[in-house]
């Protein structure tokens, strides 16, 4: 690392060269940054969570093979409501034949015929069910037949029940006919506040519910079975529409959605009543939206770093050319780390994203530098070129040296294969050492072309404080500082063993904000379509081995404890279908013999029931086509899957991992079968951060350690260095503890990237020391340790936007990096300087008595 002759004299022409030809200089470095800028104006931001991991990786190569397999489950939810139940049903098939008549609409889902299981329902009931119904009907019977003819005593029916069991006034079956019946009658008996609510069953004397909406989402294992999707009152209803394209097609995503709301517009919602309201649901409206809102994000992070880094460069320089000379090539080098991510990446995640606000801070610190440097050799005497030319030589080591530790640490991410952090560490890593030769590249041209401009007036002294010597001026002195600092790290240290790794992972996960449209959706989750969004999927090769997962599941269910439910195409085709119908024909046989008895309201109950007595057998290919089409995966393959549903909060990791270890291998008659669900990757982010992630910090410490040794070789040095930002990181993590902050998949690259930034200053003091002489440690302190204050401020500014990002996990990066960067920062001009003081006397008292030694 150590500037040989020819390399120090190979600089110096280049930068001569640049001085006397600045225009040329200029014209290429900004072609280059607008070249660079163009690349990157073509990155786009990924939201997919797949993209955070390595195809190979084996549940992410499974949701793959589940995706290329199933039909999209994707889909535009459009939810209506309003009180008026007519209102709601007439706004949404208007709507719905507007949509489906939508050239990027390939079908649509509006009502089902449930005509078919009307019919068959009887089928769908346990047979002790069905026997208790049966008993139940005998003595509905009886007691009509007696109101006719008077008591009497029923060979082929009586029971021994008592006779007020039940009569046909009470109905038997009309709760069960309401249920299968024409929505509308439905909905207008059902007073619940929700859809769904179970009707408590009266005793044998009154009418009873054979089967209600609740149970038959229950053994469906579907959404309601209404003709719409709406709940009982009629106060929701919804409709499906599949678009042609995936939600990955961001541009014909916007063009639909806006088109969807063009077409609601045109219906005029609010004159046909002033209280309806509607809203948007599904992965096409979620991935618009959360592209806005990383875009908004990433906007006001990129303006609040800026409007601070601006605020603090005009305070420290106060002067409008010094801004010119740092902004300049810090927008430079962004444009070229943006250029050069394209050309590597190809696009951002949800943590790369924000690395361009980060790079505000960063790329600064090499401009913050050059300049101070500048207007140093300027107030030494120098004239405008020779100032540029030996203030960017003598700046070369310690900036070189402080770019290839940061660029290490951050490299040290890629061996993440958590790709949040593996891509933003090479996105960082790389743009460090673009960001400092951009430096050398425009600098120099702009020094010289603005004093050709705007004559450069008498440069005065910015540091009129000697903050440095009264610190570091006795020994006394610099022994209470060194004391101090290692007393906070005492009294912070034992937090350390507080922090551990977050496994909830709700803290970390971006929220939605309540509004108009979420509570729209949530009533019609709750009230018509309860069943988990995230089911976790088992494939299989035949509808044989379909059947077999599922009847294994169901059968040996105790196994899982958090296996709450199981559903496939033989969810629809109940079980004993022939002992059932052998009861249903003996209901129907009994309710025959007696018809002709019946007479009014009775008979009238009696033929209503009889349309629930003449179910039949079935099997898969009988179902209706809208159940098979649920079940039909992209190759034509009926029922090749089965769909699991687990109990307990998914964004737990811990409870996760409980799910993945009962579930994640299913063994049915000696064959596995894996299975995949969509929280399953967020689990694998939390393992891998988890193991990983000392890992890398071990390794970034370990790198800057090697790099310290290359470059001072003197032991002395190498602690001045090092140690102040192991006590920095022992700080950082104690004041983590005693706040009760974790560490989570997000702000565990803080540690390994604090390493790299926090020993920037260390180096930048121990090369000036060196520069300078010992005795100017004071002297030193206050002009590089205050460009190295400016620089770790920006840099904290730039790591702060993330503060402002709506998603948590990145909101704890903006909150905890700061505090670690300021912390190493302060140990470092705190502990560096004292070293170098206490040492250099030290030395010094060494050479004096060897001299004495050698006197007498």
């Amino acid at each position: 690392m150590n500037f040989k002759d020819p390399a120090l004299a190979a600089t110096r022409r280049v930068l001569t060269f640049m001085v006397r030809w600045p225009w040329l200089t200029l014209v290429v470095a900004l072609m280059l940054t607008g070249g660079f800028g163009y690349l990157g104006s073509r990155l786009e931001i990924t939201t997919d969570l797949d993209d955070l991991f390595p195809e190979n990786t084996p549940h992410v190569v499974r949701a793959f093979e589940a995706r290329q397999k199933l039909l999209s489950a994707s889909q535009i939810l459009i939810v209506v409501a309003s009180p008026d139940k007519d209102t709601n049903k007439n706004f949404i098939t208007a709507l719905h034949d507007k949509i489906a008549a939508d050239p990027d609409i390939q079908s649509t889902e509006l009502k089902y015929d449930k005509s078919f299981f009307k019919k068959n329902a009887l089928l769908f009931l346990d047979q002790e069910e069905l026997k208790r119904i049966d008993g139940r009907l005998k003595k509905a019977i009886k007691k009509a037949v007696s109101k006719e003819l008077g008591p009497f005593d029923d060979e082929g029916d009586a029971d021994g029940g008592e006779d007020d069991a039940g009569d046909f006034e009470d109905d038997p079956f009309a709760d069960f006919d309401e249920d299968f019946g024409d929505e509308e009658e439905g909905a207008e008996k059902e007073t619940g506040d929700e859809a769904g609510d179970a009707v408590e069953e009266e005793d044998d004397g009154g009418s009873f519910k054979l089967v209600d909406d609740e149970e038959l989402r229950k053994k469906y294992k579907s959404a309601s079975l209404n003709e719409y999707f709406t709940n009982e009152q009629g106060t929701v209803y919804a409709l499906k529409a599949y678009p042609s394209f995936g939600p990955g097609d961001m541009e014909k995503s916007k063009q639909l959605i806006q088109r969807i709301h063009e077409y609601a517009a045109a219906l005029e919602p609010e004159k046909l009543n002033p209280e309806m309201e509607w809203a948007l649901e599904g992965d096409y409206h979620k991935k618009i939206e959360e592209i806005s809102v990383i875009t908004t994000d990433l906007t006001k992070a990129s303006v609040f770093a800026l409007s601070v880094i601006l605020v603090l460069a005009i305070l420290y320089f106060g002067s409008f050319r010094a801004l010119v000379f740092v902004f300049v090539p810090l927008l430079s080098g962004i444009a070229w780390t943006m250029g050069v991510a394209w050309l590597t990446v190809g696009y951002l995640n949800l943590i790369t994203a924000f690395i361009f606000a980060l790079m505000f801070g960063l790329g600064i610190d090499f401009a913050v530098h050059a300049a101070s440097r500048y207007f140093e050799e300027r107030r030494s005497g120098l004239p405008v070129e020779e100032a540029i030319v030996e203030g960017l030589l003598n700046l070369g080591r310690p900036m070189i040296s402080a770019a290839i530790t940061t660029t290490v640490t951050f490299l040290s991410l890629v061996v993440f294969d958590f790709r949040g952090f593996s891509q933003f560490g090479l996105i960082a890593g790389l743009g460090v050492p673009l960001c400092l030769l951009v430096i050398y590249m425009l600098l120099p041209p702009l020094v010289v072309i603005s004093n050709r401009i705007w004559k450069e007036g008498l440069i005065r002294g910015r540091f009129s404080s000697d903050v440095g010597s009264a610190l570091f001026g006795t020994r006394g002195r610099t022994a209470l500082v060194t004391a101090a600092v290692f007393g906070c790290a005492i009294y912070l240290a034992p937090g350390l063993l507080s922090v551990d790794f977050e496994h909830d992972m709700s803290k970390v996960m971006t929220k939605k904000k309540e509004s108009r449209r979420n509570r729209i959706v949530r009533k019609f989750r709750k009230q018509v379509e309860s069943r988990s969004a995230s089911p976790i999927v088992l494939l299989t090769a035949s509808m044989e081995e379909t059947r077999k997962v599922h009847d294994f599941l169901k059968e040996n269910g105790g196994q899982y404890p958090r296996l709450e439910d199981v559903s496939s195409i033989y969810s629809f085709v109940p079980d004993h279908q022939a002992e059932k119908l052998k009861l249903v024909r003996g209901m129907k046989e009994r309710l025959d013999r007696k018809m002709g008895t019946l007479k009014g309201e009775d008979l009238e109950a009696a033929q209503r029931a009889q349309e629930f007595l003449e179910p039949a057998e079935f099997e898969v290919n009988d179902l209706p086509d809208w159940v098979k089409k649920k079940f039909t995966d992209k190759n034509g393959d009926l029922g090749h899957f089965v769909m699991l549903f687990a109990r307990g909060g998914k964004a737990n990791a811990n409870t996760v991992g409980e799910i993945i270890q009962q579930l994640d291998e299913i063994k049915v008659d000696g064959k596995s079968y894996y299975t995949t669900a969509s929280y399953y990757i967020l689990h694998d982010a939390y393992e891998i951060i988890r193991k990983e992630g000392p890992l890398a910090v071990a390794l970034a410490g370990l790198a800057v350690l090697l790099l310290l040794i290359l470059d001072f070789r003197r032991l002395s040095d190498v602690l001045a260095a090092f140690l102040p930002l192991t006590l920095g990181v022992v700080c950082l993590l104690g004041f983590m503890g005693k706040m009760t902050m974790n560490l989570n998949m997000f702000n565990m690259v803080v540690l390994p990237t604090v390493l790299g930034i926090g020993v920037d200053t260390s180096i930048h003091l121990l090369h000036r020391v060196r520069e300078e002489g010992p005795s100017r440690v004071g002297v030193v302190a206050n002009t590089t340790g205050s460009a190295a204050g400016l620089s770790a401020a920006t840099t904290a500014v730039g790591f702060g936007s993330f503060a402002l990002a709506t998603n948590p996990g990145l909101g704890t990066i903006g909150r905890l990096a700061p505090i670690g960067i300021m912390m190493c920062y302060l140990a470092s001009v705190l502990l560096t300087c004292s070293f170098a003081y206490l040492w250099s006397r030290r030395r010094k008292g060494a050479v004096e008595n060897e001299q004495d030694g050698g006197n007498r």
